[in-house]
């Protein structure tokens, strides 16, 4: 498969993504967006796109979609949802909101600035790991693995590592945090700081 990809690329075809997301709408990353959710510009692989894999609250899906439809009128109004949407500025959006880990986990793939920082706007945050696992003892979570090991990696731990202290606090008193679970944030904690 790579064979026919780098055979493609040489021959100056593009790709479908390259095609959609071209630098007539968007030629670089842009300055001072938030750290949550993360954003990953894709410029270097030809696709001038920012590619966006994240975690909210299902009480939070209706703001996250109504962001959406601002720039992209043609989403529709339901919260779990995927699709491919363009508008009148030449922007475009792929994106996936599924129902997940007792919260909405959302991939996606757009060149819309301004979307980014309507999202920026929102504050959004991953529900807790005692909510995304409710029946997990975190002293048996001690090497997590499978849907743990996934969703700490992918959802909460670009979270958290980008709070400071006095925003955990205030999360973890948001969310009501069992005391097992604190002590395990708390190591945790140590375990990134360490790395």
């Amino acid at each position: 498969m790579q064979l026919f990809k780098r055979l493609f690329e040489a021959m100056g075809a593009k790709t479908p993504m390259q095609k959609i997301y071209t630098p007539q709408v968007l030629t670089e990353a842009k300055q001072g967006l938030a750290m949550y959710p993360p954003k990953e510009f894709l410029g270097e692989q030809g696709v001038f796109a920012y590619r966006l894999i994240f975690m909210v609250t299902m009480e939070r899906v209706p703001e996250l979609v109504n962001a959406i439809r601002a720039r992209f009128p043609s989403v529709q109004e339901s919260a779990l949802q995927e699709g491919e949407h363009r508008n009148a500025q030449g922007e475009a959006i792929h994106f996936a909101i599924r129902s997940e880990f007792n919260g909405a986990t959302v991939e996606m793939l757009t060149n819309s600035s301004g979307l980014m920082q309507a999202i920026d706007a929102l504050q959004l945050e991953p529900p807790p790991p005692w909510v995304a696992f409710p029946d997990a003892d975190p002293e048996e979570l001690g090497s997590r693995q499978g849907a743990s090991d996934y969703w700490w990696n992918v959802f909460w731990q670009p979270f958290w590592t980008v709070q400071r202290n006095p925003d955990r606090q205030l999360y973890i008193e948001k969310y009501d945090i069992p005391s097992e679970w604190n002590l395990y944030l708390q190591l945790a904690a140590c375990q990134v700081q360490s790395h």
